[in-house]
């Protein structure tokens, strides 16, 4: 092999490699937001309320709703329901 040919497969694999890291990093972060996210239901029962009374503290701003493929999540801070009986 030439001295060219060897430099270029050693780029080729360094750029594939940080392609890589850079898609790991990616998902640990929609992996930390997805952490963040719980079932309506899990988050009313959680809480001790009905759903319905979840929809109404949606409706006045009090928590963010969000739909994934029509599944409904409540926005939460980390940890919060860490010590919660589920």
């Amino acid at each position: 092999m030439m001295l060219l040919e060897i430099y270029i497969i050693h780029y080729q694999v360094k750029c594939n490699f940080l392609l890589y890291c850079l898609k790991i990093k990616t998902m640990k972060e929609k992996n930390e937001k997805l952490n963040n996210l719980v079932r309506v239901s899990t988050y009313a029962r959680a809480k001790g309320f009905s759903v319905q009374w979840v929809y109404q503290l949606a409706k006045l701003n009090a928590i963010t709703i969000i739909e994934i493929d029509g599944v409904k999540f409540v926005k939460i801070k980390s940890g919060l329901l860490k010590n919660a009986r589920l």
